[in-house]
C-alpha cells in the first residue's frame, strides 16, 4: 500500500542550527535557534542532449535525461555575534582584539558612578586623546577610549557602565577587547567559507534533522537592529556546493521520524 503523505507533518517549525568544518566528523557548534519555519528547496535541473554527451555518456534517447541536484534552506536568526554573523554575511572579516596593559598607569583620584562620561586621575603624564583607558580591574574592569582631556580629567564618549572606587587602577591598554567585522573584498569565496550545516528540529516523538553538506551561506540584506533584540532579525540562505572530484557524495540529506 502506497504511503500517504500529509503535508501538514513536515512544517516542522523552528529549528536549531549547527555547523562544523566540510568533511569532518568532529564535534558541532552551536548557532543558535531559528525564528519561524525553515524553508527547503531542493532545486534539480535536467537536459537531454544528443545521443551522446561529451563521448562520455553512453546514449541518452526519449524521456532520459542528464541532471543536476542541489539544496539550499532559507531561516531567519536573531541577533548573530563575531564568527556566527560572518557566517551570515558572505565573506565578513571577524578579527578580537586582546588587550593587554602598556604605558603609562595612574589611579583614579575620586570615585566615578555608573553613567558618568569623564573621570578624575590622580595624574595625566603621558596620556593622550585617543588612548584606550583600562579602568579598574576583575569583574569591574571596562575599557574607554579617551575623548578629550581637560587637566587630570579624561573625559569618553560613551558613559561608563560600572562604579569604580576611588584608588582603582587606571592603565593605557592596547585594544578594548570587542570583536570586530568588516567586509570582506573577495570576488570568490575560499573553500574555508563553507561548511556542513545541519539543522535540528524536535517534532513531538522525535526529531527532524536536515544536512547540507559543502554549504555556504548568503544573504540578500543583512538588517541589524539595536536596542530591540526582539526583532532584531537576519534572513539567511544556505546553499549545497558539489564535489566535482567526489560526484557519488551527497550535497544534503533529511532524516524525519519513522
Amino acid at each position: 500500500m502506497a504511503v500517504v503523505i500529509d503535508p501538514k507533518k513536515y512544517v516542522i517549525g523552528a529549528a536549531d542550527v549547527y555547523y562544523r568544518p566540510v568533511g569532518g566528523s568532529g564535534e558541532w557548534t552551536p548557532i543558535g535557534a531559528t525564528i519561524g519555519d525553515v524553508t527547503f528547496r531542493v532545486n534539480q535541473s535536467r537536459f537531454n542532449p544528443s545521443d551522446e554527451f561529451n563521448g562520455v555518456l553512453e546514449a541518452i534517447r526519449e524521456m532520459d535525461y542528464v541532471s543536476r541536484q542541489s539544496a539550499e534552506c532559507e531561516f531567519q536568526m536573531p541577533e548573530l555575534a563575531g564568527e556566527k554573523l560572518a557566517l551570515a554575511i558572505l565573506g565578513a572579516v571577524v578579527t578580537t582584539s586582546t588587550p593587554t596593559d602598556a604605558g603609562w598607569s595612574t589611579t583614579l583620584a575620586a570615585a566615578a558612578t555608573a553613567g558618568a562620561t569623564s573621570i578624575t586621575v590622580a595624574a595625566a603624564t603621558g596620556i593622550t586623546v585617543g588612548d584606550i583607558a583600562h579602568i579598574d580591574t576583575g569583574t569591574a574592569s571596562e575599557y574607554r577610549v579617551i575623548d578629550k582631556i581637560t587637566g587630570t580629567t579624561l573625559v569618553f564618549r560613551d558613559p561608563l557602565l560600572q562604579s569604580h572606587a576611588s584608588g582603582a587602577t587606571v592603565a593605557k591598554a592596547t585594544a578594548d577587547g570587542k570583536t570586530e567585522i568588516t567586509p570582506g573584498n573577495q570576488r570568490r569565496m575560499p573553500l574555508t567559507a563553507y561548511h556542513d550545516f545541519v539543522l535540528v528540529a524536535q517534532s513531538p516523538t522525535d526529531y527532524y534533522e536536515l544536512y547540507l553538506y559543502n554549504a555556504i551561506s548568503t544573504t540578500e540584506q543583512a538588517e541589524i537592529t539595536f536596542g530591540n533584540e526582539a526583532v532584531a532579525a537576519i534572513t539567511v540562505t544556505l546553499a549545497t556546493r558539489r564535489n566535482g572530484l567526489d560526484p557519488a557524495s551527497p550535497s544534503w540529506r533529511l532524516r524525519v521520524p519513522a
